[in-house]
């Protein structure tokens, strides 16, 4: 679980203390529940042993390298504090105790000061309280984060709720990944008696108004039952007060008396008065849908209204309502039927148009949502797929605000007043949460202020709070993060995914559809054009059928699963482009979309755009992915060298392709290259655990890269020398001292490439391995000892060093289980990892270099006559291919300078051209070199490429 608790952080006189200290005590099994600080040696006064360290504290540096110290030169009060000194913002340490605790409200304080403090937010001081049950697991996530104090002194307070079952808080006090010094001093954990009689009382008075609320429910029921039901209006009317007494109960048997009194006083003074006559809404909260009856996605929309209708889950309240939806989850998946149910309410086109049941059905959605979550977040005490997701949040109040604004528009009398006020304050709570939460983030330096689909959906649920709750300000916050979007869309279509990474193929969807929603919402033209300019996204990235490419995107989001019509019907919608309406088209075979995205696609769907076939028979430079994309039939093919950034998470492969079939089924992938890698192990290989671990277990994303892309016309040149880094989330990933270099030629007909990997100094590792996967459900025929075929792909290895040669089963999702796995390694294994089993390390000397060299092709292209691998004492790599009649030579210089290759060729004694690095369209230059002897000066981390397209022997 995950929940971050709201912080207070209040500047007093140094002349404030908390008074003496208290009396040292050892941790306790029990908590301490009377209100008396539940921490031992609280001022850090005490060291009993005189080893230098507070007792009962822990202190550790995270193999970071900070230095953690008690000292007695600054105070809060007393004599003595502790602190951390991080010369960078890549290290972080703490002091840390593990206190007993118990369920209920408890209070933390703690005194900071800094000095020279570098730190974005929520790093530097921050105190971090890990919630765990008696079973150690997780079941809850607070934090206080300080912001740079100049010297002074000042107090966090932090005030937060466990939930049934905890029993120990793991406390933190950190400098967190922030240059500069952070003191800790006075630090206090108290069960918040205060708080527990205030809710004793509270319990009181809505007690005694639960016994007012089911004096007078009965007899209410009874006058709704008696309304009559003969107009449109009438049977709305009696549907939301039927509903109303359905609340009211809900509340009355979870004790909420003030809740049912309420909701009642609204029924009653409902009863004489005409409601439920639809009024039209603003265009931009319900835009028209075009020729209702054959538009796809008003059809598609259909069906998850009528599964609403069918629905007969009633939703509890209080605790026991909280507890009955165990998945943070499900609220995407409630907050995705309530807006489309609302839509299927009040679209006039819709036959369920004023449908009291449907009525009925999105009121009890509306409640649930807003009467779950804590302060704005839904994960405290729930599970979620991976512990817990704050975009949870997000995905959930989007479709939730633009429910409640579609329905207070078209029926705005059927939202009773304390419904509308108890959803109004629900709706602040979660819009401040995000502000406080996730806001922070725009004030990030680049990188780390980015993060498209996740911006989108802030943007559009800030607008969405601002029309609800009349709030400039959180209009001022939507169009922030719109220019934030709009910042990161690449120059052929693409948006980052966070950062500067790649675009995962799945969140470009999002981003359309939202800031379409965005521009119809408010008519900025910032939102409208940035879709406009994703145009040539979908076309080029979508291969005829619908298989999307995911090997260029990070390596945490190979999805490799197939397209939705949503995204590109919209860019057709707002650009009128043919090619987007034909990748939607083919996919709309397959698929009715019943997302509440589809609502946005519906309004934008225009059937007079003629579709046209997608491109063909191109090989370009992607500026997306900085590298070249390349497609030829049912074969195509991408390499990336876009930098992601110092300590971001690196590649795992630099190079892929794919081979699809003919589009008469759903997702027509034949077989694609998914990766392509080479890596060291760290840890011993568990046999239990399959390769699932294997990004924390192994090595080989890459840093620090120098890479180099070319466009040669007819082929493409892709280099790479980089250091091979330790992963870490959040900007934090660190160089290993091994290096790797990779060198391809891409062309219609084939990718040949070279990988190799080099410690850099003596090394320990378990085993290096070269890999080469393959995807996705298909087995691997093995023709001989270095001829492999997936599918309709053919894969050989002309030259390498290993020990040998394998297949297994591997991952294509990074944290797939082996029961999941759907993928296949052609692995190549050294001899010392196979010697010890990779159960004991071994040393791997400087210059040690293991290396191999692949073809990977379509089966129905010949096989290159000859491929080989240049290696130069001086450090040149390269290769030399002879295929299609001609001959060709890429020469890499990987190294710190210029360096000359010489070399006497046979076929290079006719016609040649030489394509120098980095020129992103064919320019190539006429050279001769008598005799065949070649002579090529290559400028440090870049290559050159020779070519000879027939006349050569």
């Amino acid at each position: 679980m995950r929940t971050v608790a709201c912080v207070s952080i209040f500047l007093l006189s140094l002349g404030v203390v908390m008074g003496r200290e208290e009396e040292s005590r050892a941790p306790q099994d029990q908590p301490q529940l009377d209100g008396s600080n539940t921490l031992p040696n609280a001022g850090f006064e005490l060291d009993g042993n005189a080893d230098g360290r507070p007792d009962a504290w822990r202190s550790g540096d995270w193999q970071t390298g900070s230095k953690v110290a008690w000292e007695k030169q600054s105070a809060h009060s007393g004599e003595a504090s502790v602190r951390i000194d991080c010369a960078t913002g890549q290290q972080r340490g703490s002091f840390s105790l593990r206190p007993a605790v118990g369920p209920g409200p408890w209070l933390f304080e703690a005194w900071y000061r800094t000095e020279h403090i570098e730190a974005e937010a929520n790093k530097g001081p921050v105190a971090r309280l890990i919630a765990s049950d008696g079973e150690g697991a997780q079941c809850g996530v607070f934090q206080a984060c300080g912001e740079p104090t100049d010297g002074q002194w000042r107090k966090a307070v932090l005030s937060f709720e466990l939930p049934d079952g905890a029993r120990h808080i793991n406390l933190d006090l950190f400098n967190f990944f922030a240059k500069g010094t952070v003191w800790w001093d006075d630090v206090s954990l108290r069960f918040d008696v205060a708080e527990v009689q205030r809710r004793e009382e509270r319990r009181r008075v809505e007690s005694e108004r639960v016994k007012e609320a089911a004096a007078i429910s009965g007899p209410l029921a009874e006058a709704v039952e008696k309304l009559p039901e003969t107009t449109a209006e009438e049977k709305l009317k009696k549907a939301v007060l039927q509903w109303g007494i359905e609340d009211a109960t809900a509340s009355i048997e979870a004790g909420l008396g003030t809740s049912a009194k309420d909701v009642l006083t609204d029924v009653q003074d409902h009863l004489a008065k005409t409601i439920g006559r639809r009024v039209a809404p603003p265009k931009e909260l319900l835009a028209p849908v075009h020729d209702f009856g054959n538009n796809p996605y008003a059809q598609g929309l259909l069906g998850r209204v009528r599964s609403l209708l069918n629905s007969k889950t009633l939703y509890k309240k209080g605790d026991e309502g909280y507890r009955q939806i165990g998945n943070a989850w499900t609220f995407s998946s409630m907050g995705n039927s309530l807006y489309v149910g609302a839509w299927g309410l009040c679209c006039p086109d819709s036959p369920h148009a004023a449908d009291p049941g449907l009525l009925v059905g999105v009121l009890r959605l509306m409640q649930a949502v807003f009467q779950n979550h804590r302060d704005g977040d839904f994960n405290p005490g729930r599970e979620a797929v991976y512990g817990s997701d704050a975009n949870i949040n997000r995905f959930t109040f989007v479709p939730t605000f633009e429910a409640y604004l579609l329905l207070s528009a078209a029926y705005p009398d059927l939202v009773l007043p304390s419904k509308r006020a108890e959803w109004l304050a629900s709706a602040k709570a979660a819009a401040e949460f995000q502000i406080e939460s996730y806001g922070v983030r725009a004030g990030n330096e680049p990188p780390e202020c980015y993060y498209a689909n996740m911006d989108v959906h802030y943007m559009l649920m800030l607008e969405l709070a601002s029309r609800m709750l009349d709030s400039p300000r959180y209009h001022e916050e939507a169009e922030r993060f719109c220019k934030l979007a709009a910042d990161v869309l690449y120059s052929d279509g693409a948006f980052s995914y966070i950062g500067f990474q790649n675009e995962c193929f799945v969140y470009h969807e999002i981003n359309v559809a939202l800031l379409a929603r965005y521009w119809q919402l408010t008519g900025s033209q910032l939102a409208k054009d940035t879709v406009v300019k994703s145009r040539p996204y979908y076309p080029y990235n979508v291969e005829p059928g619908g298989v999307p490419e995911y090997y260029t995107d990070c390596f945490w989001k190979h999805y490799w699963s197939d397209a939705s019509p949503i995204g590109p019907e919209i860019v057709a919608g707002l650009t009128g482009c043919a090619q987007n309406r034909r990748v939607a088209k083919d996919e709309l075979r397959w698929e009715k979309p019943d997302s509440y995205y589809a609502v946005y696609a519906a309004a934008l769907y225009r059937p007079d755009i003629q579709d046209e076939p997608l491109p063909d028979q191109f090989l370009i430079y992607d500026r997306n992915i900085e590298g070249p994309r390349g497609r030829f039939g049912r074969w195509s093919f991408a390499g990336t060298t876009r930098r992601f950034g110092e300590g971001q998470q690196g590649k795992d492969t630099f190079v892929g392709g794919m081979v699809v079939d003919e589009p008469a089924r759903r997702y027509p992938l034949n077989a694609a290259l998914q990766v392509v890698t080479s890596q060291y192990r760290l840890e011993p290989r568990k046999a239990s655990e399959g390769n699932c671990s294997r990004w924390r277990e192994c090595r080989y994303l890459s840093q620090d890269e120098r890479n180099t892309a070319t466009i040669g016309g007819d082929f493409a040149a892709l280099t790479t020398r980089y250091r091979i880094q330790n992963v870490a989330w959040g900007g934090k990933s660190t160089l290993t001292d091994w290096a790797g270099n990779q060198q391809w030629i891409l062309t219609p007909q084939r990718l040949v490439g070279v990988l190799e990997i080099e410690p850099l100094s003596d090394q320990e590792a378990y085993s290096i391995h070269g890999r080469i996967r393959f995807g996705i459900r298909k087995e691997i025929d093995r023709k001989d000892a270095s001829c492999f075929q997936y599918g309709a792909l053919v894969c050989r290895l002309h030259e390498h060093n290993y020990a040998d040669v394998i297949t297994e089963k591997s991952e294509t999702f990074y944290i797939d289980k082996p029961e999941k796995y759907r993928s296949t390694e052609i692995v190549l294994r050294d001899k010392a990892g196979i010697a010890t089993d990779e159960q004991k390390p071994t040393t791997y000397a400087k210059g040690t270099r293991q290396f191999f060299t692949l073809e990977v092709r379509p089966d129905w292209c010949a096989a290159a006559e000859h491929v080989r691998r240049i290696a130069t004492p001086e450090g040149l790599r390269g290769l030399e291919v002879r295929a299609d009649g001609g001959w060709m030579l890429l020469v890499h210089n990987p190294t710190e300078a210029a360096l000359a290759f010489e070399a006497e060729l046979p076929w290079a004694a006719g016609p040649l051209l030489l394509h120098t690095g980095g020129s992103h369209a064919p320019a190539p230059k006429p050279y001769e070199a008598a005799g065949g002897k070649v002579k090529l000066d290559v400028p440090a981390h870049s290559h050159l490429v020779l070519e000879n397209r027939g006349t050569g022997k």
